[in-house]
């Protein structure tokens, strides 16, 4: 399976990118995970709600862009909540059924335009407190190296 997450801002904290290899290193004997990142969009100073909804959707729209082929989830702390065995199921129904490739979406700051969730297969959330899209590519590397072991009835530590 070909994994791709693909974020708003770069992934450049050492302890976030040494956690993110050592995930990445373990899921490989499952599927190719790839990064792929956009630049933020600057808000202007005392930036308004329209202002904000202005960037999301430029945003949105760079992450669309490099969007490619593929069963499309965007992350969102308002997504369907789901535990990790759902994640699982969730995981292995895309690859039988949807083909090989699945692409993750995380926003930036101010988060995910309502366009981009409405156009993606799926909305989820890994929880709902709001992390830095760092800390969401790393949790979203374990849990997907946690999926492939419930998937394949491997033991996991918990």
């Amino acid at each position: 399976m070909n994994i791709e997450i693909i974020s708003v801002g770069k992934i450049k904290e050492p302890f976030v990118l040494d956690g993110i290899r050592h995930y990445k290193k373990y899921l490989s004997k499952f599927a190719k995970l790839a990064f792929t990142h956009v630049n933020p969009e600057k808000p202007p100073k005392n930036a308004s709600k329209s202002d904000i909804q202005n960037l999301k959707e430029k945003e949105s729209d760079k992450l669309l862009s490099k969007v490619k082929e593929s069963h499309v989830i965007a992350l969102s702390p308002e997504g369907q909540r789901v535990t990790s065995e759902s994640f699982s199921r969730l995981i292995k129904d895309i690859q039988i059924y949807k083909g090989s490739k699945v692409t993750f979406v995380i926003g930036g700051s101010h988060g995910l335009s309502d366009r981009l969730k409405r156009n993606c297969d799926n909305v989820l959330s890994l929880s709902s407190l709001t992390f830095p899209h760092q800390l969401t590519a790393l949790i979203l590397t374990e849990q997907l190296f946690r999926a492939f072991k419930i998937m394949n009835n491997e033991p996991y530590h918990k």
